[in-house]
């Protein structure tokens, strides 16, 4: 089974990501969307939203800006990002196997599994 993976443009992005920023001005840095050199960021603090660059195109050249998106451009923040890499896990204990339910239904597959 091949995945197809597609690509949105940076201006497409930043609309889609602007409800995951926040609001108000009680923590800046989180009205912005927030690329750090590998992934596009947006958080309010509730729900998060993180985007690989490589699934990017038209990103800016920067290696790490805030982007406004009610201002749709590039700003200067005063405050640090918050840490979020730490929230999505790298590693994992569960096994997904993914197979045609056919062979799923064949008996020969339900005794293998149940040895």
């Amino acid at each position: 089974m091949t995945t197809k993976t597609k690509s949105i443009p940076f201006a497409q992005l930043t609309k889609l990501l602007k409800p995951f920023t926040l609001k108000t001005n009680t923590r800046p840095a989180l009205k912005h969307i927030y690329y750090d050199g590998k992934y596009l960021i947006a958080t309010n603090s509730h729900i998060l939203a993180r985007i690989p660059t490589e699934h990017i195109t038209e990103l800016p050249a920067n290696h790490q800006f805030y982007f406004d998106p009610r201002k749709n451009e590039i700003v200067q923040c005063s405050q640090q990002y918050p840490e979020t890499s730490r929230l999505f896990p790298t590693q994992f204990e569960s096994e997904i196997k993914i197979m045609d339910i056919n062979e799923f239904l064949t008996q020969e597959f339900i005794e293998k599994e149940m040895e």
